[in-house]
């Protein structure tokens, strides 16, 4: 597996943020031709939540 780290730096970031990529090697076992990309953004910034979302 490929794994890399990049530093994310914007105004008003953590200093510790960044964005980790992992992708699968290419292997002879399993052919594929295009590879899906799935996006996981964990965390957010919820200032208020109802008690039915809590």
């Amino acid at each position: 597996m490929i794994y890399k780290e990049f530093e994310i730096k914007e105004n008003g970031s953590l200093e510790y943020a960044k964005l980790t990529v992992h992708i699968q090697e290419y292997t002879d076992a399993v052919i594929i031709d295009k590879r899906p990309l799935i996006l996981i953004c964990p965390g957010g910034g919820y200032e208020y939540t109802s008690d039915r979302e809590a």
